[in-house]
């Protein structure tokens, strides 16, 4: 893995956050490469032999008619009838062969292009991007480490930068607190943030009796995830 950027970083859309190895993958793609450039040669090769076929066919069948006349005026033998009977049957075979190999050279072109496709898909997901602007609130991604789909995600992003403080209020003053209201938010730093409600939580803890609220705090690159703060 190669790593391209740090926890608390900003980032945009789309930008590359990490790139996975991709060494793999290119081999096996110009592998494949190599095999649909050998299977797209075999096509036209298949169709020339159809075309030889059809005319060895025709040449066949025409010399089976002629002798078919013939042995009806008495103007041949059976054994000549027999053999331009022969020889009709095996040009038929082998036409028939020929077809059969044109469908077999086209399945085995879409084969391998199909198989490029799917490492190409691959390829792409090698580059861990960013789906929304935000900030990267915690990366578990480090050099060298192995990866697969079951594992746990290698980034987390705080989309578009939006942190949010999850609040306990007594349920008695919940009655008065309704989205959209501005609160004010003291660090233990000492520092004031201004905020608004975002949600308020329809239940209150039996055991409690608080009640929770979300406030959507400003955009400052000074908050870390998991601070406390006292609100009003």
């Amino acid at each position: 893995v190669e790593l391209l950027t740090e926890e608390g970083m900003r980032v945009e859309r789309g930008q590359v956050l990490a790139r996975l190895n991709r060494d793999l993958i290119d081999r096996q793609l110009a592998q494949q490469n190599a095999l649909i450039d050998k299977a797209s040669a075999a096509v036209p090769q298949a169709q020339s032999n159809i075309e030889q076929a059809e005319a060895a066919e025709l040449e066949a069948r025409l010399a089976y008619d002629r002798a078919k006349q013939l042995i009806q005026t008495g103007n041949t033998t059976a054994v000549i009838m027999e053999g331009r009977t022969a020889a009709l049957r095996q040009a038929e075979g082998k036409l028939a062969f020929a077809r059969n190999g044109l469908a077999l050279a086209k399945a085995e072109l879409a084969q391998a292009k199909a198989v490029r496709d799917e490492l190409e898909l691959r390829l792409t997901r090698t580059e861990i991007r960013a789906p929304e602007a935000g900030i990267v609130s915690r990366r578990t991604a480090r050099v060298g480490m192995a990866t697969s789909s079951s594992a746990e995600p290698l980034f987390r992003l705080i989309a578009r930068g939006e942190i949010e403080l999850e609040g306990e209020v007594p349920e008695t003053s919940l009655a008065r607190i309704h989205v959209g209201n501005p609160a004010s938010l003291d660090l233990d730093d000492g520092r004031r943030l201004a905020g608004k409600v975002r949600r308020v939580y329809p239940e209150v803890d039996r055991a409690t009796r608080l009640g929770k609220v979300r406030i959507r705090l400003g955009d400052d690159p000074a908050l870390r995830i998991g601070a406390f703060a006292r609100g009003s």
